[in-house]
């Protein structure tokens, strides 16, 4: 597999003492023997010139939310729409919010707030989760997608 990643944001300092940043903890966690990854900076300006050079592209974690006047934002979401349908597109985090404003969708800050700790969603009939009746995953996180674009298929969700 050839994957790029699309580095968005980095980790706090002391969890990249510990674990790296972004890029090398996707590595470990999907990588294996054979397997290469290119990495982006993305808030320097710099996407992938053939998206179809990869067998996906994964958009990493920030600590900007989709809606923030920053700009590089609105290059990514050129990007991600141009790429579609040319390679698998993978959005974690901040990266799966970024997709669903690129493909119609609307994110907005949690008028609840901060979302920190072992958070559980449920998953949804139909999706590639579906033989789990639901997850715990960490999450620190205050936006949230409140629209999926229209053709997206929800895998999990939370209130």
């Amino acid at each position: 597999m050839r994957l790029a990643i699309l580095e968005t944001g980095a980790p706090p300092g002391d969890l990249v003492g510990r674990y790296g940043d972004y890029p090398a903890m996707f590595r470990r966690l999907l990588l294996g023997e054979g397997d290469s990854a290119d990495t982006f900076d993305v808030t320097a300006g710099r996407l992938p010139a053939d998206p179809s050079a990869f067998d996906a592209c994964l958009v990493t974690g920030s600590s900007a939310g989709v809606y923030d006047p920053l700009p590089w934002i609105a290059p990514l979401k050129a990007f991600l729409t141009a790429a579609s349908g040319r390679t698998a597109l993978v959005g974690v985090c901040f990266g799966h919010q970024v997709m669903a404003e690129a493909f119609g969708g609307r994110v907005i800050k949690s008028p609840k707030g901060w979302g920190v700790g072992l958070h559980r969603y449920e998953t949804r009939p139909g999706g590639w989760l579906s033989d789990l009746p639901a997850l715990a995953v960490a999450a620190s996180h205050q936006d949230q997608v409140v629209e999926p674009p229209q053709d997206a298929r929800v895998v999990a969700a939370s209130d």
